[in-house]
């Protein structure tokens, strides 16, 4: 639901893979049949809302200090086990528990990786480990990082929730200036590439096929679409202006924001230390003739992780101070959440 010169928009935001080896004189030791893995986690010793089965991706943020505790339905194999520049003092290391305590002074990525005798399927674990630091340089990613979305709008008129296919957002490039996603449906079909500056933040995309109303396929935003703005901390305050452009219409756009802190959220794709971000967006001077006065305005509540670089829930609620438009689609309420993510 970023301000676009479109009536419905939505935001931006491979697990490696082990298998089993034959066994001499016939007798196969590869796993065999589904996993029905499931690991539940602890922090400090008390139960958190994590839950991740074999094949699923998820994140699960720490604090430095923390100590964390994996329990395992079953006997569970860890594969994989780094933490970044973070230092671990493990605890326990059985195959129905694992445990941790963590320290470290920079934020970083750790990894924990799990399956079972019976079935090679894993169940990854991103650590966001923040550092003693409450400030927030942006994040560049690593070519291969995927994140993946859910959706649900609300439209004009309607008072049903209306769920959008899955985005899977894939970092495909890395330059001086930034880096390129691409913008995936359900079928793995690239829908709309992205350029984003050293920040984060938007400064064009191309879509796959040409938007209805204004039927442009470019879109940029000058200078960029600031949403963010480093560093950032729990108290930090910033703002931006920028035009954005797609084919011959236009509309400028102001946004402020306001971090409100730190806060633990969870959504499908983990658990998060995520900052709070409350924001507004008005738009004016929009050439969009559909849209009464060329204006509208979002406020927009932002979970933003620093550790990842990425927002893991976007909450938003779109107004038309002219007058509500009488043809289109047009949005007024959206959520999107972080489901998944794999980050190397």
């Amino acid at each position: 639901m970023k301000a676009k010169i479109i009536a419905i928009s939505c935001i931006s935001f491979a697990l490696t893979a082990c298998g089993g080896g034959g066994g001499g004189g016939g007798t196969s030791t590869a796993p065999t049949g589904p996993s029905t893995l499931q690991l539940t986690a602890k922090i400090n010793g008390q139960p958190v809302n994590f839950t991740i089965k074999a094949g699923e991706s998820k994140v699960l943020g720490v604090l430095t200090g923390q100590e964390v505790e994996l329990d395992a339905s079953e006997p569970a194999i860890l594969l994989t086990k780094t933490y970044g520049t973070a230092q671990a003092n493990e605890t326990a290391n059985s195959p129905t528990q694992f445990k941790a305590t963590i320290s470290s002074t920079n934020a970083t990525i750790g990894k924990l990786a799990f399956n079972t005798s019976k079935s090679p399927a894993l169940a990854t674990i991103t650590l966001a480990i923040q550092g003693s630091s409450n400030s927030f340089n942006a994040v560049t990613p690593v070519v291969g990082d995927t994140f993946t979305y859910s959706e649900v709008d609300k439209q004009l008129g309607s008072t049903q929730d209306f769920a959008q296919p899955l985005s899977t957002h894939v970092v495909t490039a890395i330059s001086a200036n930034g880096w390129t996603e691409a913008y995936k449906d359900p079928n793995g079909a690239t829908y709309q590439t992205v350029q984003l500056n050293s920040n984060g933040n938007r400064t064009s995309y191309t879509d796959q096929n040409a938007n209805p109303l204004t039927s442009c396929t470019t879109a940029t935003f000058t200078p960029e679409e600031k949403l963010l703005a480093f560093p950032l901390t729990p108290t930090s305050a910033y703002n931006g202006n920028w035009k954005t452009v797609c084919g011959n219409n236009s509309q400028d756009e102001s946004f402020t924001a306001t971090v409100k802190g730190m806060v633990q959220i969870a959504t499908p794709g983990g658990l998060f230390n995520a900052l709070q971000i409350d924001t507004r967006t008005v738009v004016t001077n929009s050439t969009q003739t559909l849209l009464p006065g060329g204006t509208y305005q979002q406020d927009v509540t932002e979970y933003f992780d620093p550790v990842l670089g990425r927002n893991v829930r976007y909450t938003g609620v779109r107004t038309y101070p002219a007058g509500n438009p009488t043809s289109g689609t047009w949005l007024t309420n959206v959520q999107i959440d972080l489901v998944s993510a794999v980050k190397n």
